[in-house]
């Protein structure tokens, strides 16, 4: 295949290219937060769903959570950690 110009280059729809989605591939999928309920620092069922075994805050991408969610959880298992109803290592 030659060079092309950029007249050439279709983004709406150009199976060569990725389809629909140009050339960076299809649009992404929205995930359900499933944290965006009030995350308190008081409930250690839910906080210990955000940590590792290492006592380690679990990141966005594994919790599926939105950011502000994982700003509240964060802010949560810090207090939690402070005031001693969680441990700081695992």
């Amino acid at each position: 295949m030659g060079f092309r110009d950029r007249g050439d280059r279709d983004r709406d729809g150009d199976e060569e290219f990725g389809g629909f989605g140009g050339l960076r591939g299809a649009p992404k999928t929205g995930k359900k937060c499933r944290s965006c309920d009030f995350v308190d620092y008081k409930d250690l069922a839910t906080l210990r769903r955000y940590l590792s075994a290492q006592g380690k805050i679990q990141s966005r991408k594994r919790t599926n959570a939105c950011a502000k969610c994982q700003r509240l959880v964060q802010r949560a298992v810090k207090r939690a950690r402070f005031i001693g109803l969680l441990g700081f290592a695992g």
